[in-house]
């Protein structure tokens, strides 16, 4: 899917399978290992904050994370994450 701007020429290009969310503590996220091992969005606790973004829903994996504690809130300081190893 493209998005053409109200300028004319910028062109955004949105991948509908992937989204950026950032949420406060706590997340009200319980996440669970598939088999594959992926980290996935298992349930969310009802009025949490992750239900109240109506962006996670149950089953969305985890591809990407950081602590927003941390210096940098960049998209640059998020870390990869392609399956259970790489959360510890």
């Amino acid at each position: 899917m493209s998005i053409r701007s109200s300028s004319g020429n910028s062109v955004y290009k949105m991948n509908l399978n992937e989204y950026m969310v950032t949420l406060d503590k706590p997340l009200g996220i319980r996440f669970a290992l598939s088999l594959d091992g992926k980290i996935f969005v298992h349930a969310l606790k009802k009025g949490g904050n992750a239900d109240r973004s109506r962006i996670i829903m149950v089953g969305d994996t985890l591809k990407k994370a950081s602590d927003s504690s941390s210096s940098s809130s960049t998209t640059d300081s998020l870390i990869p994450i392609n399956d259970f190893g790489d959360t510890m």
